[in-house]
C-alpha cells in the first residue's frame, strides 16, 4: 500500500471464533478464511480483487454485536498499534 493510500479505511470482515481462531468468509474469493482470534489487519489470504494489495481489517462480530463498530482503521492506526504493542514488551 502507497502511502499516499494512508488514511484510506481499510475493508472491514466480520469474523466468528471457533476454537481461539477467527473464521471470517471473504466476499473476494468465496471461501473461509482462518486467522489468529485477534481483532486488527491482516494479510489477505486470496489474491487480487478487493484486499489484494491493502488486505483487511478484522473484528469479532459478536463483539461488533454489543458494541458497535470501532473508529475507521487505517493503514496509520495499524502502524500505530503496532508500535504500541513493540513498546509493551
Amino acid at each position: 500500500m502507497s502511502l499516499d493510500n494512508a488514511k484510506t479505511p481499510f475493508p472491514i470482515l466480520l469474523a466468528e471464533e471457533i476454537d481461539g481462531t477467527y473464521r471470517a468468509w471473504c466476499p473476494n474469493c468465496g471461501l473461509y478464511h482462518f486467522h489468529s482470534a485477534e481483532d486488527g489487519h491482516r494479510a489477505a489470504h486470496c489474491s487480487g480483487g478487493l484486499f489484494g494489495e491493502s488486505g483487511y481489517w478484522l473484528l469479532n462480530k459478536e463483539k461488533v454485536a454489543m458494541d458497535g463498530l470501532p473508529e475507521v482503521r487505517t493503514w496509520e492506526d495499524h502502524v500505530k498499534n503496532w508500535k504500541d504493542k513493540a513498546k509493551k514488551k
